[in-house]
């Protein structure tokens, strides 16, 4: 059976053909994908399933929902619902010239920091061109970052084989152009924002804010209170531990996690470390939350919020941490910490510099080098990380700078 439907363009007022069974740019409220099919209507209500995590979601017949459409001069997303049409008449589909002529095209790999910073610049791009669609290209295990980025209005899943049909308005391709420290040697040792910025084509002021971007949903939120059970007269303080990093030469030995682990309980019953990691570790105790393996990256980032201290060594955690506004102390060896946080807030750095000739071996990528025995972060004692984290988790906590956005 075929199911057909309408929706009229608020700002060109075609009425736009949908049909079941055809592949349409439409949010999932369950995963963030833009792409569903339309597989029926309930009265005032029209269902669609994602196409990538299968779930079947309702919309409101009169509610306004973000749709692409080929109408020429119209770059609009935003189409109203209309009515039933004759399944026999044409589909229209994003494919033409008029909608890549409109567009900013955002193309970035690596890890979950990588694409928080590369985030940096979407409302700049918004404000500078506001009549341009942004999409993003991602590595699948890292989109969910991006899931209800109101910057966003297309997020596409690297596949190694991307083509565009049309030639996009712009196309900032960050692929590998940031993590070589051979070549291009000055450029790539600043500050990586700073630098994303500039290949965007960005200029930055006294105004610009140079923070990553990250969008939490109200219901995630909660989940994380719940979770936590966190009441109204709570006095506990949760504490994020990250005890992995995308390297060995970044991470910081499981012995001095499991020291400072203790060393911070014993500090106060009210403390609770929430042990996070992409691999499960038998690390258990009293006041211990261990969630190693566990966890998705939404989960994460609403256990970010609900806490009130992150420690980890250079990884991405704590630029989701500098995203919500959680305080973050961070373990840095093998790249400075001026290369990453230098425009960050709420992010305390622990760097030895001088505790070995080799630091800052940017990533092993320095001429002349000798075995790696892990020297910069070996150097750093459980004293000097539970001194900082006792002095920030006595400060008053900073106002928390995140939006929410809570779908129905």
């Amino acid at each position: 059976m075929i199911f057909s439907t309408t929706r009229k363009c608020s700002k060109c007022k075609n009425e736009i053909p949908i049909f079941s069974g055809v592949n349409i740019d439409i949010s999932c409220q369950a995963c963030g994908n833009f792409s569903g099919i339309f597989v029926g209507k309930d009265g005032d209500q029209l269902k669609f399933e994602c196409t990538s995590c299968k779930r079947v979601f309702i919309v409101d017949a009169n509610k306004e929902v973000p749709l692409y459409h080929d109408v020429p001069n119209c770059k609009n997303k935003i189409i109203n619902y209309l009515g039933v049409i004759d399944p026999n008449e044409k589909i229209i589909i994003n494919t033409s010239k008029e909608v890549y002529k409109y567009l900013i095209y955002i193309r970035r790999n690596r890890g979950m920091g990588d694409v928080l910073m590369t985030a940096s610049i979407l409302p700049e791009l918004k404000k500078k061109y506001p009549d341009y669609s942004i999409w993003f290209e991602v590595d699948e295990d890292i989109a969910p970052v991006l899931y209800n980025n109101p910057y966003i209005d297309r997020i596409l899943l690297r596949s190694g084989k991307s083509k565009f049909p049309h030639e996009p308005g712009m196309f900032i391709n960050l692929l590998e152009k940031l993590e070589n420290y051979k070549e291009n040697n000055e450029a790539n040792k600043r500050n990586r924002v700073e630098r994303i910025w500039e290949l965007s084509g960005l200029r930055i002021d006294q105004y610009s804010d140079l923070r990553p971007k990250y969008y939490p949903l109200k219901k995630e939120i909660d989940w994380a209170k719940d979770f936590l059970k966190i009441g109204p007269k709570s006095k506990a303080k949760f504490i994020i531990v990250g005890i992995e990093s995308f390297a060995n030469f970044r991470t910081w030995p499981i012995n001095k996690f499991e020291e400072l682990i203790n060393s911070l309980i014993d500090k106060s019953f009210n403390n609770y470390i929430i042990l996070v990691g992409q691999n499960h570790n038998p690390i258990r105790g009293r006041n211990i939350i261990n969630t190693c393996g566990e966890l998705t990256i939404r989960e994460l980032g609403a256990l970010i919020v609900a806490s009130q201290l992150v420690i980890c060594g250079d990884t991405g955690l704590y630029h989701l941490a500098e995203a919500v506004g959680t305080p973050s102390l961070v373990l840095f060896g093998s790249i400075p910490p001026q290369a990453r946080i230098s425009t960050y807030v709420y992010t305390t750095p622990i760097y030895k510099e001088d505790s070995a000739p080799c630091i800052p071996c940017w990533d092993k990528q320095r001429e002349n080098m000798p075995p790696c025995v892990n020297a910069c972060m070996n150097s750093i004692t459980n004293e000097e990380v539970l001194k900082e984290a006792v002095r920030i988790l006595n400060l008053k906590n900073p106002e928390k700078k995140y939006e929410t956005k809570s779908y129905a």
